[in-house]
């Protein structure tokens, strides 16, 4: 996450139905991002369309989806 801050995100919806309870620990343990840091959990595990449903309430006019953001590192703002 600090790579999306770095690339001016000011804010991350994190959806999880399976390990939520492990990503809440861990982000309590790590609160300094430099930005927002919201998790949803999910009651019923439902694909990427239904993570969406789920934090759809939470997103900007403006998102990025992805489910694999420790395989991107090129730049948001291009």
């Amino acid at each position: 996450m600090d790579w999306l801050f770095a690339e001016e995100v000011t804010s991350v919806v994190l959806s999880a139905g399976y390990l939520a309870p492990q990503f809440a620990d861990a982000l309590q343990r790590t609160q300094n991002y430099g930005g927002r840091v919201l998790l949803v959990t999910e009651p019923d595990p439902a694909g990427t369309g239904g993570a969406l449903r789920y934090v759809k309430a939470h997103l900007q006019d403006q998102f990025f989806c992805s489910t694999a953001i420790p395989c991107l590192r090129s730049s948001l703002s291009n």
